[in-house]
């Protein structure tokens, strides 16, 4: 996801530390996740099983991207244990979420992460541009 907006906050990072760079847009992009993050709980509570002590919502998370090209900085929302059977969190283990996101060969997909993401990017996107700008002032005012 590209954010827009921000030509004139670019212009002044290129006079920040690389090191302070990667703060502000660490930060900004973490913050941004959180109304994509509320909405998949809020999906997730809808379909997770009552009957059950497993919950998906409680395994739900901000999660830092690890496999990026080196100099890249990303944050997504996922399930904590991932798609590993014993993947256990708060909600303990609910290593099937992808069953549920993705479908089975038996059982309909409802993709409630991809739904929270999509009704949220934009928000998102204009949340993590307001935080670099904020970040790239607060510091260039010091």
């Amino acid at each position: 996801m590209g954010i827009k907006g921000l030509d004139e906050a670019i212009e002044n990072m290129a006079k920040l530390r690389r090191g302070t760079q990667n703060k502000i847009v660490a930060k900004a992009l973490r913050k941004g996740m959180v109304p994509v993050r509320e909405e998949a709980k809020k999906n997730a509570k809808q379909i997770d099983d009552p009957e059950t002590r497993e919950k998906i919502w409680r395994n739900i998370r901000i999660q830092k991207k690890k496999k990026l090209a080196k100099g890249e900085i990303g944050y997504g929302v996922g399930v904590s244990g991932g798609g590993k059977k014993g993947g256990k969190g708060p909600g303990f283990d609910t290593f099937y979420w992808w069953f549920v996101e993705l479908g089975t060969s038996k059982v309909a997909a409802d993709p409630f992460m991809r739904r929270a993401f999509e009704a949220k990017k934009a928000e998102a996107e204009q949340i993590a541009a307001e935080e670099i700008k904020q970040g790239i002032y607060q510091e260039l005012s010091r």
